[in-house]
């Protein structure tokens, strides 16, 4: 596993003393995991459930208004897919499978919510880049035929 060392220089003040200048060295781990909505980082293999933000358009657009992040906007739904992810604190329990490893196809982040979510008006013109989603759609309907 690679790790990412990251020297944060902290600055101690005192009204009797100097102050004090202190180096601490923190240690992150490349394949840590950031929940979209709320932050928190997690590794993959830490227990926590992770899910990566769906191919299907409409609902990766709920799941991006519910972050109430701009920035995810911009971003091509396969890059959202390959590289962003929800934490399971911020969906109800309806929405896993029986056994709580897996979200149901409907599933959209309405729990504890860090930030408001996106208006429509930001969202309109999401989605970009949906090629492969529509792409697997058909495969499957070629193949049931």
């Amino acid at each position: 596993m690679l790790f990412i060392y990251t020297y944060v220089t902290v600055v101690l003040k005192s009204s009797t003393s100097k102050s004090r200048v202190f180096k601490l060295l923190i240690m992150e781990s490349r394949n840590c995991r950031k929940c979209e909505i709320c932050g928190e980082r997690k590794l993959p293999k830490s227990g926590v459930f992770l899910a990566k933000f769906p191919l299907d358009p409409d609902r990766c657009r709920l799941w991006v208004k519910a972050t109430g992040n701009k920035d995810l906007v911009n971003v091509p739904i396969e890059k959202l897919h390959q590289l962003k992810y929800a934490c399971g604190a911020h969906f109800v329990n309806e929405y896993f499978n029986a056994k709580g490893n897996r979200l149901v196809d409907t599933a959209v982040p309405t729990e504890c919510l860090a930030k408001p979510p996106l208006s429509d008006d930001l969202l309109a013109e999401f989605p970009l880049h949906v090629k492969s989603y529509y792409d697997k759609k058909s495969a499957k309907k070629r193949t049931s035929e």
